[in-house]
């Protein structure tokens, strides 16, 4: 297996042609693709058939961090010869991921809470949404992929809405997707889940009435502190979102993280 150490490691042009820009080099395939366009549009194809096997038989598991690693490897392995495996490099986008050094080590206890959360099992609709956004944000927080880890997420938490009795809807996650994202990025930055939680009330059903868990939300979201509205300001204006469903989105590549505060979802802020 090819030896993922380094940040240009998982690239094809390795070491770096310094003429090509960051967000048009090409992660290192399986697929032989030597654009991210067409990389964009072969993982798409590849990895939504992988998803929609997963949904028809599941991977048995305990919902923990092998769990989640055998589900992305189910998904990429026609992709990246490095799927199900733990990044080895830093990353950040609007905010410093978890640091790849102690990624391994600090997963069993983000996985583990979700455990001692008994599954989410036997909750009820309003108590649901809030802690599937919560285990939600801290297992994005921990970030443990180079790449998918969008839709290796949704997978894992839509086996684990399944098995404790509801329905994550994916195609209402699709069509409001940027909702999604910024409602989730936000959780990972300041701590706080209630944002999030809020936009799964739309998307969380339970499987026996097929109704959304709490009702579809109307109105505005709960008002949120500072440190949130300065988080969705800070991923509106920078992130530049892309939908990994829609092959017509250029890929953009994550940047190395460069010196920021300590990782984790807003030290001192209420969740």
């Amino acid at each position: 297996m090819t030896k993922f150490d380094s940040w240009d490691s998982y690239f094809a042009d390795n070491p770096r042609d310094p003429k090509i820009a960051e967000d048009r080099r090409v992660l290192r395939n399986l697929l032989g693709a030597a654009d991210p366009s067409t990389l964009a549009e072969q993982e798409r194809t590849i990895t939504m058939r992988r998803v929609f096997q997963l949904e028809r038989n599941p991977i048995d598991g305990a919902f923990d961090f092998d769990h989640h690693r055998a589900i992305h490897r189910h998904i990429f392995k026609d992709v990246y010869e490095w799927a199900g495996e733990p990044r080895t490099v830093d990353m950040g986008k609007t905010h410093r991921l978890w640091p790849s050094a102690t990624l391994v080590q600090s997963a069993p206890g983000i996985y583990g809470a979700i455990a001692k959360d008994n599954y989410l099992r036997e909750m009820e609709p309003e108590q649901i949404t809030g802690r599937l956004a919560e285990h939600w944000g801290e297992v994005n927080v921990l970030h443990a992929f180079r790449e998918g880890n969008t839709r290796s997420q949704r997978a894992f938490f839509s086996q684990l809405a399944d098995q404790a009795g509801y329905v994550l809807d994916g195609p209402y996650l699709e069509a409001h997707y940027r909702d999604f994202n910024v409602a989730r990025e936000a959780a990972m930055i300041t701590g706080r889940s209630d944002e999030f939680a809020h936009f799964l009330q739309g998307a969380v059903h339970r499987k026996s009435d097929g109704g959304p868990a709490g009702g579809r939300p109307s109105g505005p979201a709960p008002k949120n502190d500072p440190d949130l509205a300065k988080a969705k300001s800070l991923l509106a204006a920078g992130q530049g979102f892309r939908n990994p469903l829609d092959p017509r989105s250029a890929r953009t590549t994550t940047s190395p993280s460069q010196p920021q505060p300590a990782p984790g979802r807003g030290a001192g802020l209420h969740r």
